[in-house]
């Protein structure tokens, strides 16, 4: 994952490859990738990424019912099949598409 967050195609060509190199003083470990690891265990904390386990392999990043409502409202642009899932779900109460998270 973090080999294909690196390409131009993810952040537009917003990082340059100074940004991609770029180490911690103390630690030497790299910015970038401290930064994605991190956010990936903070949004499987909030229940908006499965954990790797049966329902996500290790390298994907598979989202959650919770997780597309949340990046829907914030206005978070998500492929079209995850557009299309969610407003076929929304007819939905919220109450039951978060009962599935009861697990977590």
């Amino acid at each position: 994952m973090l080999n294909e967050l690196r390409s131009p195609n993810w952040l537009g060509g917003e990082l340059g490859e100074d940004d991609l190199i770029a180490v911690y003083e103390k630690s030497h470990k790299k910015i970038f990738d401290s930064i994605v690891k991190y956010s990936r265990k903070e949004l499987v904390a909030k229940h908006e990424l499965y954990p790797i386990g049966e329902a996500c392999e290790f390298g994907e990043w598979k989202i959650t019912e919770l997780g597309k409502e949340r990046a829907w409202r914030e206005g978070i642009l998500l492929g079209a099949h995850l557009r299309h899932e969610y407003r076929n779900s929304a007819s939905r109460s919220r109450s039951d598409d978060l009962s599935s998270h009861d697990e977590f």
